[in-house]
């Protein structure tokens, strides 16, 4: 898929996100229901912007994208905190994906034979 067209699938699935959990948890009664999981897919989708999807860089970015949202680094506890609904349960999962995101490309730019690349 083209960089222009994933980008664009990617904040589709992310404004989807944030209305689905606006809606759902209303619904549910609850903040960040662990019975809607599509936040999970907007982190792992951004993990995974601009690379190539080698089965080793699947399964390191789905594991690396989630630990760090459940870790909640700075600003993703901020961001999860402070922004109203939907716009903090994702935008903390996007945090989480531009962190993975980072380290997923330095490790394909240092050391591809890791990550399926060389």
């Amino acid at each position: 898929m083209p960089l222009w067209a994933y980008l664009a699938v990617t904040v589709a699935l992310t404004l989807f996100g944030v209305w689905i959990h606006q809606v759902g948890d209303r619904i549910l009664g609850e903040k960040d229901s662990r019975k809607l999981v599509i936040d999970e897919l907007v982190g792992y989708a951004v993990a995974m912007i601009a690379l190539t999807p080698t089965w080793q860089l699947l399964v390191l970015s789905f594991f690396l994208e989630r630990g760090i949202d459940i870790v909640k680094i700075w600003p993703a506890n901020w961001v999860e905190k402070r922004c109203p609904g939907g716009w903090g349960v994702v935008g903390d999962d996007v945090i989480a994906g531009l962190y993975a995101l980072l380290i997923l490309h330095a490790l394909a730019a240092f050391v591809p034979q890791y990550v399926g690349l060389g």
